[in-house]
Order: C-alpha cells, then structure tokens, then sequence
C-alpha cells in the first residue's frame, strides 16, 4: 500500500464524515473522482502519444479533472463538478456507464471553506497518483480505501489467493469468464492480470456501488469486453448463459427469496439433492456447476463443511465424484478471512477431466501468522506456487503438501474430501499378502455392505420370533 496516499485518503474521509457526509456517499464520490481522474490520464496520454483506442471515452481537454480541480473556487464549483461527471457519464461506453455517476449528492452541505479544504486533499492526491503507474492508480486508491470498509456484503478475498485461483483456472484466448458475487472486483481484478486482455470478462454484484467499485479496480486495463452489472443473480443477462471459467467467493448466507428463485434454473440432474438442500451456499455451488459450457471450469471458495459434512453435503460429493468433474481441493487455514469464522476451501471444477485423479493441496500447512494486522493468516508463496506448477502440469507425484488421488479412493473413502483424511495413506504400498491397499479399502468396503445386509436380515428374523 502507498502509505502517502492512504494517509491523505484518511485525511479526506475525516474531513468529509465530520462535515456529516457518511461513509456511502463519501465511497461513492471518492470512486466517481477516482475514475474521473484515471479516465482523464488517460487521455492526456492518447493526446501525448496521438495514439488510437477506440475503447477509451474522448474526453474534452475543459472537462478533465486537472482543469477542473485547478479553477479558482467559487460558489459554484461543487455544482460544476457535478455537471462535469454527469456530461461525462454520457459520454462513457455501455461496459461503463454508471462508473462516474454519483449516486449520493450530500457533498451540497460544504461551506466554501469546507469545500476548499476538501479540494486542496484532492490535488494533493492527484500529484501522489502522478508519481505511480498508470496502470496501478486505481489499485493505490481501492487499497487505500479497504480500511474504511465495513460490512458482510464487503468481505474482501485476499490478493493472494484471488491470483491463486485465477493462475489456477488459467483462462485461455477466446473463452468467457465470470464472477456471479464479484462484490469489490477482488477476484475480477485477479482474472484481468492472469488472462493479459485475452477473455471477456464479466461479473454481477448486488449492488449499483459496488459495481463501480469493481469497474474502478478493474481501470488498471480500459477493456470493452469488461462488463459489470449491478444485479441479482437470476435477473442478470447471464442466467441463460453458459461460460468456459467461473470463479466466485459467494456469500455464505443470502436471502431466502433470493434462494427460492435460484431453485428454479437447475436442471433436472440436479433436483433431487436440491430438495435435501436447506442452504443458500449449496443452492448457489450448483448454480456455478449449471452456468458452465461443457469444457468449462470453476473456482468456488465454500464453507469446509462441504468437505466432509453429511447428508446433502455427502450426495453432492458424491455426484461431483461420479460426474468426474471435480479436479482440485485446497484445503485453506482457518482465520484467511478475518471478518469471518467460518473455515473454508477452494473447490476447481472441470466438465472435461481425461483422468480420474485429483488433487488435495493443504494450503495450511507453512501457512504464516502476523500479529498486529487485520489478516492473521496469509498463505506461503513459495509452498502455494509449487502447487501451481504441479496442478497446471498435472504432475500427479505425491509431496509434503499435497496427495493425489483417485475417484475410486475417494468413493472407498465415502468421499471424504479433507487433505487430513489421505496424508497418511500409501495407497500404492504393495502389503506383505501382495494387496494394495486400495485393495484392502475396497474390499472393507464390500464387508461392510455385507455386514449391513447381515444386521438386517437378524432384525427380521427377531421380528418374526
């Protein structure tokens, strides 16, 4: 984080809450300016250059923020800058429209003094954002602007494990991808940097702010083939679509009308583990698995009780495994997210597997811990990029981190998916009877199918007697 920046965003935020704005409306203004001043950069760079990009709003030299910003304040200077981003809003391409628009005008209570102040921060600000990259202005001002952040429906992923799935997913040219609860773009972000301008890239937040949260993160790359729409997930111009790539962190608790309207899209494969299902999370995993195209794949970060809880969460393991669409399971430490007790894991999916292996990773294990900091967990780079390299490689070798195993022994395993449950297990050990052990699972398997027929048959003799 650029610790100038942060300091004057803080600086910003205090002089705009005590003046009674609230935090909303100060997000809401904060990002319109932000993606004012990164739009307007962007052109004084194609004027420089005299460089063609169609995809780039003409920006008139009168209406960018420099000029702007640097008028001498008068009365009417908060009503100017509002008339500024509206005429520039209009002039924004369908991938961004709603990106300057402001939302929350409560800024019309500064007194001259008041707004002066507020105005002097924000060119200061701007001289620190000519001192970065072009490319990393956004991402300083989102990052400066994570600290203020409060609430579930703001619940960040960290950076690392955004990069992780999407190096994982690894979008190729040509294909689609998406985030169905992009929330703050965390993981967009991530797909935009791993994929290089190669895949159209779309995703649904629940709201109209945080969608031009996202679209400000996303600034770093101005694409037309970017869209974000501020929706629900089966009002969205997606629900009848299929994509190559999903990767979702979903909300682990929705609205129960958002949950009944979610049931009625699955297909009928599906319908009889979604009448087991009580859980938003569940109904919202399938609904991934549903949205893919038939060689898509998907990262979805849900609750650890997937891994091994019973009931429905065992028959949805099960038709996972005997789809043969599950490829991966990272087992994540507890703690990864701060603002929320809930262990979880990542699960990739693929609907074009040609093997019947799969991976459990322990993203756990060498796992650092950091006092003094809002994160108390982050993941060990160099053990979680050897994974990488494996999985992408498919190099089925077992190490310290991760195992490799087969559909066969996860259905001899009562699908248990925990890392735990395999670590210890040399499954290709020859034993001193010449059987294997996947073997001797197998056939205590079919000993205790054996035992259940014998204790049934017992109680129908003793009901008779």
């Amino acid at each position: 984080m650029n610790k100038a920046i942060s300091k004057i965003v803080n600086a910003l935020y205090y002089h705009y809450y005590s003046r009674g704005g609230d935090r909303t409306s100060f997000f809401d203004f904060t990002l319109s300016l932000t993606a004012w001043k990164i739009l307007s950069d962007y052109q004084a760079r194609i004027t420089t250059d005299n460089s063609d990009h169609n995809n780039i709003p003409y920006i008139p030299e009168q209406y960018r923020f420099s000029f702007v910003m640097q008028q001498t304040i008068e009365k009417t200077q908060q009503s100017k800058i509002t008339e500024t981003i509206e005429k520039l809003e209009q002039l924004l391409p369908p991938s961004m429209k709603g990106l300057l628009a402001l939302e929350h005008k409560e800024n019309n209570h500064f007194t001259i003094h008041d707004w002066s102040s507020f105005r002097q921060l924000w060119l200061d600000l701007a001289d620190q954002l000519d001192n970065v990259a072009l490319q990393e202005r956004a991402g300083c001002i989102t990052s400066a602007l994570d600290i203020l952040i409060t609430g579930p429906e703001l619940i960040r992923t960290p950076k690392e494990l955004g990069s992780m799935m999407a190096a994982l997913l690894n979008p190729a040219e040509n294909t689609t991808v998406l985030d169905p609860f992009c929330r703050t773009g965390d993981l967009l972000e991530a797909v935009q940097k791993q994929t290089q301008n190669t895949a159209i890239i779309s995703g649904i937040t629940e709201s109209s702010f945080l969608r031009k949260w996202s679209a400000v993160r996303l600034l770093s790359d101005l694409r037309e083939d970017v869209n974000i729409y501020p929706t629900t997930l089966t009002e969205s111009p997606f629900e009848h679509l299929k994509f190559d790539f999903i990767i979702t962190n979903p909300p682990f608790g929705i609205s129960e009308q958002l949950f009944g309207r979610v049931n009625r899209h699955f297909k009928r494969e599906w319908t009889s583990l979604l009448e087991q299902a009580s859980r938003s999370d569940m109904s919202l995993a399938i609904q991934v698995l549903n949205s893919l195209s038939p060689n898509g794949k998907a990262a979805i970060i849900l609750p650890a009780v997937f891994l091994s809880g019973m009931g429905v969460f065992n028959e949805f393991r099960k038709l996972i495994i005997e789809k043969n669409i599950l490829d991966a399971v990272i087992n994540l430490p507890p703690g990864i997210f701060p603002r929320s007790g809930v262990t979880t894991a990542i699960l990739l999916f693929n609907k074009n597997r040609h093997h019947d292996k799969v991976f459990l990773f322990n993203a756990a294990t060498d796992s650092i811990s950091s006092s003094g900091s809002l994160r108390s967990v982050q993941l060990n780079s160099e053990t979680t990029n050897k994974f990488i390299s494996q999985f992408l490689s498919q190099d089925f070798t077992q190490n310290p981190h991760a195992v490799v195993i087969s559909t066969q022994e996860i259905t001899a395993q009562k699908y248990e998916l925990r890392y735990s449950a395999y670590r210890d297990l040399p499954y290709e050990q020859i034993l001193e009877d010449g059987k294997s052990v996947n073997q001797l699972l197998e056939e205590s398997r079919d000993l205790e199918e054996q035992l259940k027929q014998a204790r049934r048959r017992i109680a129908s003799l003793l009901k008779k007697h």
